[in-house]
């Protein structure tokens, strides 16, 4: 059997034989060695010439790690959580954002991280959704910072997006859930108002027209999340998501009413 680590410092390989194996167990790595994050373990059992593969997720959170020092005000323990997502946030948009806050300037790593949401919302991947609505901040916030040509490939993401499901597409992006669900209409919604001139691939809307049936539709969910509040099987899992939806909606919509829902929806949670 092989089981090969995660991807802090390329593959680990652990070659497991009954010479090895302590009381039936096998010892692989320690947590306090490893890093802050879910990796993907990949068990390979070899009989004679035929392979066997399981895939496993695991999540390593080392509590020296992950938890925070008390600070005594509201800044400092923000400036706390901007140090975590630095050091252990996920290589994607949300870290770049952080990147960007703190040196105020572009920077590779930043771009390496941009590059592997880009890739996701061009692709139509599952949980894109995920990755495009930070890209609003992103593109609100700190667009100056951006290359050009990195502004301009994200924007033809963006055009190119499907939005609902309503639209034509083939891909396989899961629209249904509560929280899938809310970040495409946010996103339609921004999407639209960023670029209410451009007329968008999958649609064929103006944006103008796409920011204003976002709009209807994130009113028509927080409606739903007003009266039932969290309804989604196992909803504490998907806080973090929402809560992308809420701040983003909170910093960015165009229409003060939004704005409000998103501040009571980040209340109630």
């Amino acid at each position: 059997m092989r089981v090969d680590g995660g991807v802090w410092d390329g593959k680990r390989s652990f070659t497991l034989s009954p010479e090895n194996a302590k009381d039936g167990r096998f010892l692989l790595s320690s947590v306090e060695d490893a890093p802050v994050g879910v990796f993907e373990l990949i068990l390979s059992c070899r009989v004679g010439k035929h392979p066997v593969d399981r895939k496993l997720a695991v999540g390593f959170a080392p509590e020296d790690k992950i938890t925070l020092p008390m600070r005594a005000t509201v800044r400092e323990r923000k400036q706390e959580a901007l140090n975590f997502i630095r050091e252990y946030g996920e290589e994607h948009v949300n870290r770049a954002l952080v990147i960007l806050h703190e040196e105020g300037r572009f920077t590779e790593e930043a771009g390496r991280y941009i590059e592997n949401s880009y890739s996701k919302i061009l692709n139509k991947e599952d949980c894109a959704d995920f990755y495009l609505v930070p890209t609003f901040i992103l593109l609100t916030k700190y667009m100056e910072l951006l290359p050009e040509a990195l502004y301009a490939k994200i924007k033809a993401s963006i055009i190119d997006f499907r939005y609902w499901i309503d639209e034509p597409g083939n891909d396989v992006m899961w629209y249904f859930s509560e929280n899938h669900a809310f970040l495409f209409h946010v996103s339609q919604y921004l999407a639209g108002h960023m670029f209410p001139d451009e007329v968008f691939t999958a649609s064929g809307k103006k944006g103008s027209e796409q920011h204003m049936i976002g709009r209807e539709r994130v009113i028509e969910w927080f409606d739903t999340f007003f009266r039932y509040h969290y309804a989604e099987w196992n909803s504490a899992t998907y806080f973090p998501i929402d809560l992308i939806g809420f701040f983003t909606l909170y910093e960015l919509a165009p229409d003060a009413d939004i704005r409000d829902m998103a501040r009571r929806a980040i209340d109630y949670t």
